[in-house]
């Protein structure tokens, strides 16, 4: 009777060593991997402020938000920035619209296309100011 619940034990053991090699995956090539190290990043636009953010919506019915305008002041007007504008619902998840457009560093505003989106989802705004030229 011992013998038989050894053996009963050993082949279970035997099994679940068959199992765990039978779902190991060999890997043939990884691809490289690296990091920078942490770098200070710097606003394009002055001071890292934004003057005013504003609404444009469609012209006929629903009226959805079409695009969004983002008043700031670059700090070099020889260069190009993309702006870009996320639309969110809440603070976590993904945006519910977003785009960019880029600007010559001679305009004091941006006018953003976003896809229409229904007003009472907006919640929050984020913008992104990149420098394209260096």
């Amino acid at each position: 009777m011992k013998r038989g619940i050894l053996l009963v034990v050993l082949l279970a053991l035997l099994i679940t060593v068959a199992i765990a090699y039978a779902v190991e995956i060999s890997v043939s090539a990884v691809n490289q991997l690296g990091a920078t190290p942490q770098v200070e990043v710097s606003c394009p636009a002055s001071e890292c402020t934004i003057s005013r953010v504003s609404w444009i919506l469609t012209t006929s019915l629903p009226y959805n938000v079409d695009k969004v305008r983002v008043h700031w002041k670059p700090a070099d007007t020889s260069k190009t920035y993309n702006v870009c504008v996320e639309l969110y619902q809440s603070t976590s998840g993904n945006p519910i619209s977003s785009g960019c457009q880029s600007a010559s560093g001679s305009f004091t505003y941006t006018e953003v296309d976003v896809t229409n989106v229904d007003p009472r989802q907006v919640y929050y705004v984020r913008i992104v100011i990149v420098e394209t030229t260096s």
